[in-house]
């Protein structure tokens, strides 16, 4: 009965050094009971057990269940009643199935594979001489991970970087939202086993909070979060990771709960309950109060108290201000006919893709990602006409430059897109329903729709009383903190970047989730700084841009590979240090490029310019030292 006991908490994630630890400081009876036990299940292999389910339960909670096992069991000593039976013991712990997946020496430290239990593919690691097993499918789009890179205790996704540790299954960064299982690992003589849960899948996720954070709502404090994008989102679930048990309040203006931003121009007019986020029942399980169709008149910082426009008030003990930006409409006549769209939220999305039903020709305002994607989805999957108008001379020539931008044209261009660069738009014609544009130069392109994608602007109009800048963002400290109790991240947060001390305003996804989790721990008082290398992807016409790091001003870009054949990295050097990397047709080549930006441990330039570089290796050396 003690034997099952101890093997039941093992598969808890307790060790055989924890539970002697334990034991040796409970009652003498207590003691003698169960240190032969102990000495049995040493001799059966305890101590080759791996923690298995730490993404699952996580260690406080495995030592206080046996700390209250070791008082029953004290306790039914001294009463003869048996505090925890075989069967019990069985029927509680959970049934797994094992398999052999090979050899001690198959894996070197830094490697990974994917190995198979019962038909379930599961990814094998080794990080510093110890093997790990975990989930193989990335929880964010399914992307197979062992594809990706491992760096340290890190796996990266191959496709957005989202990482997860390989030890815990915790999610380290962004975009994903759920952590990956783990399982346990033990060695016989060479041989290698991993067991998962009876019933695993390949695709299996771990749940983020994990199981043992749901709130009791036991305290009076009330945290309030304005606004339900991605980082309001992640926020409110590391809330409830992090143990706080007072009322969590999300606001937002829109009807729909938290969605797949990024899906609105990749995948046009995609249905709402494709890119929910989360379920309903979910923020039903954590106790998260989702306040939709709520219009905020006024954040009073100092005051910390939130106004709506019914006349309503909150008060609050603590805030995340996460607010996002809206889209800018440009001032011209015709911005307001039917068939002039913007694009921000799901609705915007879903009324372009309803514009489209009988349209012939389109134009897309505005030469960077959104535009191009929409316009990308305009021509493969409605077959539309499609003319991109922009003020630049080749798209994306500020963020990524003549060569790189010139190389996106190019395949849109490919695809049948026409493009009028150096232009700007004077006039959308039409009488009630829009049917051209005319260009600055006098021309006129016929159009049944048009998206503008010109840019968005810092939501924070209701915001009083805190720090602001002249865009309109909010200023706050490495931390997020905009003032006391009060925190910024994603769109309308103005941060010193980690690498460069540099204030910076980044709108990305990734970003705004990072910082989302970020704020949510300080909130709970862990005072810990930003210090994430931003990413951001972009995918038009079935290829795929990956970049790394911040470069508001470069003068100098390497390209390292074939810009025709799309294929290739691009380090964007700034005052003689790259601050970016961005490459199509390189995975994982950008996700090692963020690692070795954060660790400032990037190749000198001269190496950079001769071609040829292995950022992978690179990495690999960089790790073992």
């Amino acid at each position: 009965t003690k034997n099952d006991a101890i093997i039941h908490l093992a598969h808890l994630g307790v060790n055989r050094r924890m539970f002697l630890r334990t034991i040796s400081r409970a009652a003498a009876p207590l003691r003698v009971a169960l240190l032969p036990a102990v000495a049995n299940v040493s001799r059966a292999g305890f101590h080759t057990v791996s923690r298995p389910t730490r993404a699952y339960f996580p260690r406080k909670i495995a030592l206080a269940g046996l700390v209250g096992l070791s008082a029953v069991t004290a306790f039914s000593l001294a009463t003869s009643t048996p505090a925890l039976t075989a069967d019990s013991a069985k029927k509680d712990a959970p049934e797994t199935v094992e398999g052999k997946v090979g050899k001690v020496g198959d894996l070197a430290p830094g490697q990974m594979k994917e190995v198979v239990v019962e038909d379930v593919k599961v990814l094998l690691s080794n990080v510093d001489g110890k093997l790990h097993a975990t989930g193989i499918k990335c929880p964010h789009y399914g992307a197979p991970l062992d594809k990706g890179l491992l760096a340290g205790e890190l796996v990266y996704c191959p496709w957005h970087a989202a990482a997860f540790s390989v030890v815990t299954g915790e999610v380290d960064a962004a975009p994903s939202i759920d952590g990956i299982p783990v399982y346990t690992v033990r060695t016989e003589g060479d041989d290698v086993y991993v067991s998962i849960p009876k019933g695993a899948k390949t695709e299996d996720k771990a749940p983020y909070p994990k199981k043992g954070h749901l709130c009791k709502c036991s305290e009076k404090r009330v945290f309030v979060i304005v606004g339900a994008g991605g980082a309001g989102l992640v926020a409110a679930q590391t809330l409830r990771q992090d143990g706080f048990k007072g009322r969590v309040i999300m606001i937002t203006k829109e009807e729909e709960l938290p969605y797949d931003r990024p899906m609105l121009s990749k995948q046009v007019g995609l249905p709402i309950e494709k890119t929910k986020l989360r379920d309903e029942a979910f923020y039903k399980t954590h106790d998260i109060e989702v306040h939709r169709g709520s219009e905020v008149s006024e954040v009073d910082v100092k005051g910390r108290q939130v106004h709506f426009s019914d006349g309503s008030s909150l008060a609050f003990d603590s805030a995340l201000l996460a607010t996002g930006a809206s889209p800018i409409r440009l001032p011209i006549p015709g911005n307001g006919l039917e068939g002039v769209h913007m694009l921000r939220t799901a609705k915007d999305s879903a009324s372009i893709a309803q514009s489209t039903e009988g349209a012939k020709k389109a134009v897309v305002i505005g030469a960077g990602f959104i535009g191009l994607e929409v316009a990308s989805w305009l021509r493969k999957n409605k077959k539309l006409d499609v003319v991109i108008v922009g003020l630049e001379q080749v798209p994306f020539e500020r963020q990524l430059g003549p060569e790189v931008g010139g190389a996106l044209q190019k395949l849109a261009e490919e695809n049948g897109v026409t493009f009028k660069l150096g232009r700007s738009i004077k006039e959308i014609t039409g009488s009630d329903r829009v049917d051209g544009v005319v260009l600055d130069n006098g021309e006129t392109i016929q159009a049944d729709l048009v998206v503008m994608g010109t840019g968005v602007r810092p939501e924070t109009r209701m915001i009083k009383g805190a720090n602001m800048a002249k865009d309109g963002g909010v200023i706050v400290d490495s931390t997020l903190k905009a003032a006391d109790g009060v925190y910024a991240a994603g769109d309308i947060a103005w941060f010193p970047y980690s690498l460069s001390g540099d204030q910076a305003r980044i709108e990305h996804w990734v970003v705004a989730q990072d910082q989302g989790r970020v704020a949510a721990h300080n909130m709970m008082g862990k005072n810990i700084p930003y210090k994430k290398v931003p990413f951001f992807w972009t995918n038009q016409f079935g290829a795929g841009l990956r970049f790394a790091g911040y470069a508001p001003v470069y003068d100098e870009v390497i390209i390292d590979g074939n810009l025709k054949g799309r294929k290739f990295v691009a380090y964007f050097v700034h005052k003689n240090k790259v601050q970016a990397v961005a490459g199509m047709g390189a995975e994982p080549v950008v996700q090692a490029a963020m690692e070795l930006l954060g660790r400032g441990a990037m190749p000198d330039l001269d190496t950079l310019r001769k071609g040829g570089v292995d950022l992978i290796a690179h990495l690999r050396k960089v790790t073992e030292q």
